[in-house]
């Protein structure tokens, strides 16, 4: 997610849109289902949604599933968000990178602002290597010029990566971590790294750790945590929180079928959309507070 100045008034901050679960993947924590149901929104209903996401955030983060499995239809919406003048990310596993030629990923990539390759053990643990080789292909794919005198808050695409993490990462007081940070970092030379707490899955007690997150945060400005591990070095738990997480407020998910949900973890919609303008009735919802994830096991 891009950060914008304070002075950009919107309801959220950006609009989550898995547009489809299909994978070329099978990751086995992947809470997301591999087959589409019948349900599916066409990819115009997505085209026609963007103006009016646009009342509600400067910004569109594409997921799936695998955007990359549709191609043209991530050019067609890069196209549209930059029309609406919005900024467009969209996250991939990355591998499907490899079918394309430099020319394919150059129009795939012609309207993002900034491109998420995952990378976790299951999708990229076993070739490192390749890895490294994709991320400088791509930034070297998706370096282009700053049009002279347009104002723009990035001049060129940003490659970051989200970073699930896992209980093996936090050995020996979390040098598995900070030794994989650094390697996207100078080795991949990924620009921005987002390190994400893993959902349905296994019990990670981070907190132990929260002076690795902080030396981190001050020595690389572009290393970024989720909201879930805000709340839990914030709170010092993670659960019983003072405060609210951001569900529902900084952010917004709409799926495949049209449904908007709170967050993207989330199976139970808000609202269901039939067409594109019933988008609008956000403003009449009322999401509930939460004070702790309910995607995550819990010691209570």
């Amino acid at each position: 997610m891009i950060e914008f100045p304070e002075y950009f008034d919107s309801k959220f901050k950006v609009v989550s849109l898995h547009f489809t679960s299909k994978c070329n993947l099978n990751c086995p924590f992947c809470y997301r289902p591999r087959e589409e149901s019948n349900e599916k929104k066409p990819n115009k209903f997505f085209l026609d949604l963007i103006p009016y996401i646009k009342q509600f955030a400067p910004q569109i983060a594409l997921g799936g599933g695998e955007p990359l499995i549709d191609p043209e239809f991530v050019m067609n919406i890069g196209e549209k968000c930059s029309q609406e003048g919005l900024l467009f990310n969209f996250t991939t596993n990355g591998h499907l990178f490899s079918q394309f030629s430099n020319t394919q990923i150059k129009q795939i990539l012609e309207h993002v602002t900034m491109l998420s390759v995952s990378f976790d053990y299951y999708k990229w643990g076993k070739n490192t290597l390749q890895y490294v080789d994709l991320i400088h292909r791509l930034k070297k794919i998706m370096h282009r010029d700053p049009i002279i005198g347009k104002k723009t808050h990035i001049k060129t695409p940003v490659i970051g990566t989200n970073l699930l993490l896992d209980s093996g990462m936090f050995k020996e007081k979390g040098i598995p971590f900070l030794n994989i940070v650094r390697w996207l970092i100078h080795t991949a030379n990924i620009d921005r790294v987002y390190a994400l707490y893993p959902k349905f899955t296994e019990f990670i007690n981070i907190i132990p750790h929260k002076p690795l997150f902080a030396y981190l945060t001050e020595k690389y400005p572009f290393f970024y945590v989720d909201e879930l591990i805000r709340k839990a070095f914030e709170e010092g738990e993670f659960e019983q929180w003072k405060e609210p997480c951001h569900f529902g407020k900084e952010m917004i998910n709409i799926n495949e079928n049209g449904e908007v949900t709170g967050c993207s973890f989330e199976p139970l919609p808000s609202l269901r959309m039939e067409y594109p303008r019933d988008l609008l009735k956000i403003e009449t919802i009322t999401f509930e507070k939460r004070y702790q994830c309910p995607f995550i096991p819990h010691t209570n």
